[in-house]
Parts: C-alpha cells; sequence; structure tokens
C-alpha cells in the first residue's frame, strides 16, 4: 500500500507550506513529492527549501527555481539561499517517474520537455490571458506516448483531475479512481499560492483562493490502479498574515517592494470577506 502526497510551487512561502505539511501529517502519508517552484515571490526562499529537503523524497525543478539557480540577477532570493540551497536547485531533475498499484506516473513541473509552457483546461482556450503565448491547447501534448500513464503537474496554480475517455479529456475536480488502462492528467495545485482566473479590465488575472491544494495517490483496497484526491487545506487567516509579513518586510526594507502581488494578496483578502480598513494597505 502507498499513499503518496504531491505538491508544487511553494514559492517561498513558508507560512502556506508548513500549513500544508501538518495537514499531511495528520493524513499519515507515506511520501511527499514536490514538483517544483520552491522560490522566487515570496520571502522565505531558504526556510522552504529546507523544509522540502527534509520532508520531501523526490523534488522536481521548477521555472522559476531555474531561474533563481541559474541568472544572478535574483539577488534577494539567491542572498537569501546561499550557495549550497542555490547549487541544490540547480542540480534538482525536471522528470521522474513512479510505478504505483500497475499504474505509470509520469511528474513534470509543467509539461514534457518544458518548465514554462502551460496545458490548463480551465482556460486554456482563451486567448485574452496574458499567458497566451505560453499555452498549450492539446492535451495528448501532455503524454509521452500513447500507452497508458498519468502525467502530474503543478505550475498553473489550478487544480483538476483529467480522463482521457474516447478522444477527449473530462475533468472533474471530485475524488476518482484512475485504473492502468487510462491516460490521465492530474494538476495538484499550488501549496503556495492556490488561485483561480478572474476578468479583470478585459484580461483573466488570478486571484488567490483561501484554500492551499494538493493531491494525495491512494492504493488503498484496490487491485489495481490509483484512488486520487485533490486536498484542500484552509488558508483564509493564514493568508492575512502573509499579508502583514510582506508589508512589515516591505516597510523595513528587507525585501523586495512588489506592489503588484501584494496588490493581489490585498484583493483577494477582500473578496474573502475582510474589510479594508482591517488591512490597513500601504503604498499599493
Amino acid at each position: 500500500m502507498t499513499k503518496i502526497a504531491i505538491m508544487s510551487d511553494l514559492h517561498a512561502n513558508i507560512h502556506a507550506v508548513e500549513l500544508v505539511l501538518k495537514d499531511m501529517e495528520r493524513r499519515n502519508v507515506d511520501k511527499i513529492v514536490c514538483l517544483g517552484d520552491l522560490v522566487t515571490k515570496y520571502f522565505y526562499p531558504a526556510e522552504v527549501i529546507d523544509a522540502v529537503k527534509s520532508t520531501a523524497s523526490i523534488v522536481l525543478k521548477g521555472n522559476c527555481d531555474n531561474l533563481v539557480a541559474s541568472k544572478d540577477i535574483y539577488t534577494f532570493a539567491r542572498g537569501k539561499m546561499g550557495l549550497s540551497r542555490i547549487e541544490y536547485l540547480s542540480e534538482l531533475p525536471v522528470t521522474e517517474q513512479l510505478m504505483v498499484n500497475k499504474t505509470l506516473l509520469n511528474l513534470y513541473h509543467s509539461i514534457p520537455g518544458s518548465l514554462d509552457a502551460m496545458f490548463n483546461p480551465l482556460f486554456s482556450n482563451n486567448s485574452h490571458t496574458k499567458y497566451r503565448d505560453k499555452i498549450v491547447t492539446d492535451y495528448s501534448k501532455m503524454f509521452t506516448s500513447s500507452f497508458p500513464q498519468v502525467s502530474v503537474v503543478g505550475h498553473t496554480h489550478q487544480n483538476y483531475i483529467g480522463i482521457e475517455k474516447q478522444g477527449d479529456l473530462c475533468i472533474t475536480r471530485d475524488p476518482v479512481t484512475i485504473g492502468p488502462s487510462n491516460r490521465a492528467i492530474i494538476n495538484v495545485g499550488s501549496a503556495g499560492e492556490h488561485s483561480v482566473m478572474a476578468k479583470k479590465n478585459g484580461i483573466y488575472v488570478p486571484v488567490i483562493d483561501p484554500y492551499l491544494t494538493y493531491a494525495i495517490i491512494d492504493s488503498k483496497g484496490l487491485e489495481e490502479g490509483i484512488r486520487v484526491e485533490i486536498i484542500h487545506v484552509p488558508y483564509r487567516d493564514e493568508l492575512k498574515r502573509v499579508y502583514y509579513d510582506m508589508i512589515d518586510l516591505q516597510e523595513k526594507k528587507e525585501a523586495p517592494h512588489s506592489p503588484i502581488d501584494t496588490g493581489i494578496v490585498f484583493d483577494s483578502l477582500v473578496n474573502m470577506g475582510y474589510k479594508k480598513y482591517e488591512l490597513k494597505p500601504k503604498d499599493i
């Protein structure tokens, strides 16, 4: 029996990562996998890398990891991380495979052969998204062959489970059993900043969701195949803490000032029901 927790897109948000790891511990998982993007966006790259190294048995490289490890313009993250963690990111693999109860799992950050192209059936056909130049619309590009296999990915920060049926991809977010004769795609969402797409000024932009997500793949009680469930970890109150943390560090000039990202967090908290006066926004 194997119970695997798979997370992705932690983005240096140690507050979120700690919540997710506690939830995994509570569910008694046997193995933890991380699909990359440990760094950028938030302010604790070293702490997140150390947490992942100490808990995950498989860790992949994401597009953000690749950028920070290879380009010295990311001075804040690299200064926080130190040389050993930069080298750790640089040496991460970009793909791994697991065989679980006769079902082949192909693990990627985004799609086979690319760290930053994206397939997202939730908005892939929408030409108004700012990501349109990176979008892949053919779901078959998510597989390495026509043979039965399951591709497990992150990158888009939005979860879904897609099972191929009669030449089409059927999307669900409910728990589902996938047999070893199926082709399927699992997007585990984000354990650092799960988001949904909302239309703003004619463009689809990410809005933070009050849950962090990851996937559990379990073979308990099955002769073959796997049971897949997207796990939602409540994040509303913790996101408020993250917001105050961002403002505090930026005011002290201990972290880069990012009005766009700070504004997205502020707007998202307002959408979740917080009053603007509670959040005391500054210079966003």
